[in-house]
């Protein structure tokens, strides 16, 4: 059977609806593992409700290419099909992306390239959004490389920006269209995988 192992920086409520999916479905694929560099985050009681195997690996800001190793050694002990980005923030190094090719993706709540790019995160990308006065937004999903949010994309959905929109309306907005979207195109990929 596909696996996956999920990679979080946040509250986990994107990688907590992938469970709740796959809970309720004909099991399309399993998740091995959940993991955080942030200590504070919410994904532990995610991985808890849902008996997952779920570890802490603080980011190493003093060295990054030590983090980037244990993280593609703990990576590497699950063996998965494929590695989910959901709101993971750190950025993955060169050892991880030779390990895993073809097998890295990531969610990003704009129409790329529009709007991405180191520090395009959060709030901050429908600020942009609002600030430039667009009339469309969206979520991109694309493979992961050595720069933030330049990997080639697998595929774009839109919608609309109101006119009466915050920035918080608008990220809510996003966020829920993005969970489905998301959970559609993993399969999608983990499909035409061959092994």
């Amino acid at each position: 059977m596909k696996s996956l192992v999920a990679l979080g920086s946040g509250q986990g409520s994107t990688i907590e609806f992938f469970c709740q999916k796959i809970k309720k479905s004909k099991k399309p694929f399993i998740l091995k593992a959940i993991v955080t560099d942030n200590v504070k985050s919410n994904l532990f009681k995610v991985a808890e409700n849902f008996q997952i195997p779920y570890h802490k690996l603080p980011y190493n800001k003093h060295n990054p290419q030590l983090w980037n190793q244990q993280l593609c050694q703990l990576l590497c002990s699950y063996k998965p099909s494929l590695i989910v980005l959901a709101g993971f923030l750190k950025k993955i190094g060169p050892e991880i992306i030779k390990t895993f090719p073809k097998k890295i993706i990531n969610s990003h709540p704009s129409l790329l390239p529009e709007f991405g790019g180191k520090g395009f995160y959060g709030l901050k990308i429908h600020k942009a959004v609002l600030k430039e006065r667009k009339r469309q937004t969206g979520i991109s999903i694309h493979w992961v490389d050595l720069d933030y949010d330049k990997g080639k994309i697998i595929a774009q959905t839109s919608l609309p920006v109101k006119k009466e929109d915050t920035e918080k309306t608008l990220e809510k907005r996003v966020k829920q269209k993005e969970k489905n979207f998301y959970f559609e195109i993993i399969q999608k990929v983990l499909q035409k995988q061959k092994n």
